[in-house]
């Protein structure tokens, strides 16, 4: 049974507010460190309907307590964020999930044996499209990370083009 779930760096709120309309008894929390993205996220909510909390925090220190959230998301936060920050991200996840609680997390693919199509576009996007830290997360051992913060993982799904994962964890 759902009854709390977090999206970490919601932006805009797509997601959080998609989030409700999934787990509509459900209470949801979007966190974003940019005041001016949940300022914007909170008017869309309101003009849309929806019933979700905003808060400005980090992912890596949030202030929740330990194992509030039944489910806790991501979609392509870890590709913008350095390595140890993203560490200190999944320890957060871990730590505020219950126990068997679920991460899901949708990010870039990640993976050592990538295409030469797949690493030109990481190195594109990394000198052209403001993405300083993509290569370096599709070079990280991302299942190895959330299993040292505690996440077993359950399965990993790609977008069938070579760019996209979903990866399945729990706690």
């Amino acid at each position: 049974n759902v009854e709390r779930v977090l999206d970490l760096g919601c932006s805009i709120g797509q997601s959080t507010t998609a989030l409700k309309e999934k787990f509509s008894e459900a209470s949801i929390w979007g966190i974003d460190h940019s005041a001016p993205m949940l300022r914007y996220a909170h008017k869309r909510a309101v003009d849309l309907g929806v019933d979700v909390n905003f808060a400005q925090r980090l992912a890596e220190d949030n202030g929740f307590p330990d194992g509030h959230f039944d489910l806790v998301y991501s979609m392509i936060l870890f590709h913008e964020i350095p390595t140890r920050i993203a560490e200190q991200v999944l320890r957060e996840v871990a730590r505020v999930l219950r126990p068997g609680g679920l991460f899901v997390a949708h990010d870039f693919v990640n993976s050592e044996n990538s295409t030469p199509l797949q690493l030109y576009h990481r190195e594109y996007d990394c000198r052209y499209n403001g993405e300083p830290y993509a290569k370096q997360f599709c070079r990280s051992d991302f299942p190895g990370m959330m299993d040292a913060a505690g996440l077993k993982l359950q399965r990993t799904i790609g977008d069938g083009y070579g760019f996209m994962n979903t990866w399945w964890a729990e706690r």
